[in-house]
């Protein structure tokens, strides 16, 4: 089980470095529509990541069933982070109102990670 985790971890994680490193040329190389600013692919790429990691937790934590918290934090840590970067890089949203949302979006996650960690 904890190989087939592994395998897991190393698949999505690599792919989701791919998305968060080079959108446009993946999204152009698989024929997927493209997009101006590459956010969705990378915000894609952050969830994979966000598994990946999460599926390494599962696998290091002896008698585990299921991702539980652990693994919703790592996937809530991946995402905020790259959103942040986005954000704080001009690269996610076009209007105003949109990067606002986005910015409430990405506060809450910090928060509800914090939660998270108290629990954890």
């Amino acid at each position: 089980m904890q190989q087939l985790l592994f395998i897991e971890a190393i698949v999505k994680g690599a792919i989701g470095l791919v998305l968060l490193s080079i959108p446009g040329v993946v999204t152009k190389l698989l024929g997927l529509p493209q997009t101006p600013t590459g956010f969705w692919p990378r915000l894609l790429g952050a969830t994979l990541i966000g598994i990946a990691i999460a599926c390494v937790v599962e696998g290091a934590i002896t008698g585990a069933r299921g991702l539980a918290m652990g693994g919703v934090l790592a996937i809530n840590f991946a995402l905020a982070s790259v959103m942040t970067i986005q954000l704080a890089t001009n690269a996610a949203a076009e209007t105003v109102r949109g990067r606002v949302l986005l910015w409430i979006l990405v506060a809450s996650l910090y928060v509800l990670i914090l939660v998270e960690i108290a629990h954890v």
